[in-house]
């Protein structure tokens, strides 16, 4: 409790012939101002992974983080779904500056325009794999496959020279999803595709640390097939890893389960 200023005027006093000091005083209760209630903002995208809570910046195609002890502070200050807030600790404390840290970073806003819930990533996790046949003869590859080929790549080397990642996420997510030939790609289909790919792609750029632009090739090879399949980007947090990969279903495609099996899907298209 603190002292404010005196109740009344001290010129009242002295006309009663009181004397001009006053005895009733205001009290005033300092209580904390409530935490502002913050926002994911709209080109960001989170999830927990290993306890620790993940960022995904598109706008600047980055990632940053805050460790356990501060990510489920954090939770209660943003505005996020039921999931995510059985995982808070309201009663837990987030130093001002790393509130404004993430509020000069543009990862979280105030400003309920700019910003979304956030909402803990649905999505089906994978349980199988297409890495091929594990034929050690080269795949005959026909013209038709070839044309398929060539057009993914050219048209994901020009998507990826011009656009940003943001822009580039916006495009998937506008683009309409066809409907697969079948309900369920078999998988000897998978592989079949899988060693084409892995055939043709090497004769024209490496595949080596280039996950993101291998995965875009892959999505749009596979489109031409007609096996409309997700981009998956996931995280992990203890060591830091990121890593993004093409997933039919439940089948992961080009990747194996070892790869993928630690990392938390932060962002699907």
């Amino acid at each position: 409790m603190a002292v404010d200023r005196p109740f009344g005027d001290n010129r009242c006093a002295a006309a009663c012939g009181q004397d001009a000091a006053p005895n009733v005083y205001y009290l005033r209760s300092r209580r904390p101002a409530p935490a502002p209630v913050m926002q994911l903002s709209r080109h960001c995208h989170a999830c927990l992974a290993d306890g620790y809570l993940v960022f995904l910046d598109l706008r600047h195609g980055a990632y940053c983080g805050l460790p356990p002890h501060q990510a489920r502070a954090a939770l209660a200050l943003i505005d996020c779904d039921a999931a995510l807030q059985a995982e808070c600790l309201p009663a837990g404390r987030l130093e001002p500056e790393v509130v404004q840290e993430l509020l000069d970073n543009g990862v979280v806003t105030t400003d309920p325009r700019r910003g979304k819930q956030m909402v803990t990533l649905q999505t089906v996790r994978a349980t199988h794999e297409a890495m091929g046949s594990g034929d050690l003869r080269p795949p005959r590859v026909s013209l038709r496959e070839a044309w398929h080929f060539l057009m993914a790549l050219t048209s994901s080397a020009v998507l990826f020279v011009l656009l940003p990642l943001r822009a580039l996420a916006w495009l998937e997510r506008q683009r309409p999803r066809r409907r697969a030939r079948r309900a369920d790609v078999p998988a000897a289909e998978l592989n079949r595709l899988a060693d084409l790919f892995f055939y043709l792609a090497p004769l024209f750029y490496s595949q080596k640390d280039r996950c993101l632009f291998n995965s875009l090739v892959l999505k749009r090879f596979l489109r031409r097939h007609g096996i409309e399949a997700r981009w998956v980007f996931g995280v992990a947090a203890d060591p830091f890893e990121a890593h993004c990969w093409i997933q039919a279903g439940d089948t992961a495609v080009g990747d194996s389960l070892t790869r993928i099996w630690r990392l938390t899907p932060i962002m699907v298209l």
